[in-house]
């Protein structure tokens, strides 16, 4: 662990180049040797933003020409502060086979095999035709590209509650900027999930036959439940392990309609519950995110290392941040991200009647 002297003196270079810039993102930390960034990260994690603020003001840092590497310290613990707060509502890593962060170039093409025709086949140790090489390599290929879209967010800060010391509402206010990021994100996400727009297949559908209600189970047989969502996905070939619900269904029949036995295991980190050690399940709170036509109310069932990809660039850079924490009035927080369907039939909507 490294004391704040010893990270001011170390990253003087990566100040500078914050205070010409304006902006800050962990990938810069790059420059740094490993053992300095592991030093770095261990004493930034003991503090909280509101300390460090509280230190920074102490050694005069509120004037131009104040503390060297106020830019770098103050940008770092606010960057741990958003993430912190982004965890609350970005659901992203929970609902996608993958979050990809690196890649080159803006938009980014995946290619998905179309289901049941990648195959591998049985040939004689180096004596393979090209053919057979063809269906080693797979069978049709659906591409689906990610173009991710830029989103920014303001940090309502202003330079009184430096003044005043108000360290606790800067704190307040990047954490909640966060969580401001971290719902948007999902909602975008959760959008592209239900919609289907790329990927290979059919998305299932389920329409419940009460009125404003949804059902995990009924009676054996009933093609209006969530174990029959789970049967049309397993019928191509995807087994569900994550529910994506709304409060509403959640709280009004799902939780009282499950199969007799059932049990409520320990979640994951990230879920709401566990069923059966089998079903994560997750409670979206904005419920108007999962709505369908006449604002009818909806369930995704689906295997989630099939059905959805995310690509993300830059998560939640500090932008604006020349010359901190003297001139804190203009930051925002900015990300890119994009997701795509991989296999729609890897899932099913589940929509009330």
């Amino acid at each position: 662990m490294l004391s704040l002297q010893e990270i001011i003196d170390k990253t003087k270079d990566l100040n500078r180049i914050i205070g010409d810039k304006g902006i800050y993102h962990p990938e810069m930390m790059s420059t740094l040797e490993m053992k300095d960034q592991i030093g770095i990260r261990e004493t930034l994690n003991k503090l909280s933003l509101a300390s460090l603020l509280e230190y920074m003001v102490r050694s005069g840092a509120t004037t131009t020409g104040g503390v060297a590497g106020a830019n770098y310290l103050f940008a770092a613990k606010m960057h741990d502060t958003l993430i912190a707060g982004s965890r609350r509502y970005d659901i992203c890593p929970e609902i996608s086979a993958q979050v990809v962060t690196g890649w080159e170039g803006a938009d980014m093409t995946v290619n998905v095999f179309e289901d049941e025709t990648r195959f591998s086949i049985n040939s004689a140790i180096g004596g393979s035709s090209s053919a057979g090489k063809a269906q080693a390599r797979g069978g049709v290929i659906v591409k689906c590209t990610l173009t991710p879209k830029l989103y920014t967010c303001l940090v309502p800060l202003t330079q009184d509650l430096i003044e005043d010391g108000g360290y606790d509402l800067v704190q307040w206010y990047t954490q909640n900027a966060g969580e401001v990021c971290g719902r948007v994100a999902s909602q975008w996400a959760i959008s592209r999930l239900k919609n289907v727009a790329n990927g290979d297949g059919t998305q299932n559908s389920v329409t419940t036959s009460a009125a404003g209600i949804t059902e995990w189970a009924h009676t054996v047989g009933d093609t209006d439940t969530i174990v029959y969502a789970m049967y049309l996905n397993a019928a191509d070939n995807f087994i569900t392990d994550t529910v994506l619900t709304q409060g509403e269904s959640w709280h009004d029949a799902m939780i009282q309609t499950l199969n007799t036995g059932s049990t409520f295991m320990p979640p994951k980190l990230g879920y709401n519950a566990n069923i059966d050690g089998m079903y994560d399940i997750i409670v979206w709170p904005y419920h108007q995110d999962l709505l369908g036509a006449a604002d009818h109310l909806q369930t995704i069932v689906f295997n989630r290392q099939n059905a959805l990809l995310t690509a993300r660039k830059r998560w939640l850079q500090v932008e604006n941040i020349f010359d901190a924490p003297t001139d804190i009035e203009n930051i925002v927080v900015s990300f890119r991200q994009d997701s795509t369907t991989l296999y729609k039939d890897a899932q099913a909507l589940v929509t009330e009647l």
